[in-house]
């Protein structure tokens, strides 16, 4: 079985756990190790009836030994004098050593592979979900108090969660905010949005409250999971950047939404002169790009992501070139009109130039123009002027 898959199970697992932890405040001094090892067997056999796996299978054997790993961590951490678990016991705060001795469990237990190379790949993927393991329980206790707030939009406390998470394991790991850590991070936040707006957001882009998340959780994992594999297949292959198959007049079309939501930040930022707005500037391109991806079911590594990135710095930097301070700080006032025109121009450049990469790479046999209408780039010129 797939290490990471089974690092994937033992999630469920936690879970079980810490619904047990948190409904047991009403028997504060009752042992709960049996309640405890139920929930160990009742996982292994659901995961081996699934598979189809009989119980002294390979399979069986990592499952009870992760069973057994985590039931001993939680005892050695939590165990009162007499051996009891008690209810008192904070599981949150256990899970990121659980999760670390599973991750060395797996690694020394699949020791001296013949491919060394796919072996640390594997690796690399289960550290990066053990860092996730930490967002993922933000996000589902944001969910689990939703209740108390029901017509409010959870969107921008799950992004300020996102992005306080990435910043929290840059800063652990002592990595700068440009490194390939931090753009890996970056892409499984937003990638974590992604899903939970497609499963959980309304018709009008409202996150609202009321969602199962524990159906939502499972998604993201495995959204992850694709991301951190295609990530490191990219790197074995250097290959050129993609350009975007998009037509490039429909990008510039969903490029006006942001630059109205950017003229709407700038024409209310009278009432606060010296206020820095690139924060709200950076979350109004950043909820755009996801929007856009949600919309059209894209992943944060396909094509056109990368086009709605490009777009989403080029129109953060233009302000900031035009009017920013020497302290770097873009203030609200600002002609947003005088600079719209600018933004604009570059994204159109940027598209062409996109186009023309794709046209050379389809290949030396046609013309250009038969390339460009192959693609609907044809006459993109005049239809972008």
């Amino acid at each position: 079985e797939d290490s990471v898959d089974l690092l994937m199970l033992g999630g469920e697992l936690l879970d079980d756990f810490q619904h047990l932890f948190d409904a047991s405040w009403a028997r504060p001094s009752e042992d709960l190790r049996p309640e405890l090892a139920s929930l160990c067997d009742n996982w292994c056999t659901r995961h081996l009836t699934s598979r189809g796996e009989s119980v002294d299978s390979e399979l069986a054997r990592l499952l009870k030994s992760l069973a057994e790993s985590a039931l001993k961590t939680v005892q050695h951490e939590e165990g009162a004098a007499s051996g009891k678990i008690l209810g008192a016991c904070d599981l949150r705060s256990m899970k990121p050593r659980i999760m670390e001795t599973w991750h060395q469990q797996l690694i020394k237990d699949q020791a001296g592979p013949k491919d060394q190379h796919a072996q640390r790949e594997k690796q690399s993927v289960m550290e990066m979900l053990t860092l996730g393991d930490e967002l993922l329980d933000g996000i589902q206790s944001l969910f689990a108090s939703s209740w108390e707030k029901p017509g409010e939009d959870l969107g921008p406390e799950l992004a300020h969660m996102c992005d306080s998470w990435c910043t929290r394991q840059l800063a652990a790991k002592g990595e700068p905010i440009d490194s390939a850590l931090a753009s890996i991070l970056k892409g499984l936040a937003e990638s974590s949005q992604i899903v939970v707006r497609r499963e959980a957001g309304g018709r009008d882009g409202r996150v609202l409250g009321g969602s199962d998340f524990s159906r939502i959780k499972p998604q993201i994992i495995d959204s992850w999971r694709q991301q951190l594999f295609h990530h490191q297949s990219s790197e074995t292959v250097q290959s050129e950047p993609r350009p975007a198959t998009e037509n490039p007049t429909e990008l510039l079309l969903l490029g006006d939404e942001l630059l109205i939501d950017i003229e709407r930040l700038f024409d209310v930022s009278w009432a606060r002169p010296g206020q820095d707005l690139r924060p709200e500037l950076a979350h109004l391109c950043d909820s755009w790009r996801i929007r856009q991806l949600v919309s059209k079911g894209k992943s944060v590594d396909s094509e056109i992501a990368s086009s709605l990135k490009c777009m989403s710095e080029s129109a953060q930097a233009a302000p900031q070139h035009r009017a920013g301070n020497e302290d770097g700080k873009v203030l609200g006032n600002l002609d947003f009109s005088t600079i719209k025109p600018h933004i604009k121009e570059n994204w159109r450049r940027q598209l062409l130039q996109d186009c023309s990469t794709q046209s050379r790479k389809k290949g030396q046999h046609a013309s250009k123009r038969t390339l460009m209408h192959s693609s609907g780039f044809l006459d993109l010129g005049d239809e972008l002027l």
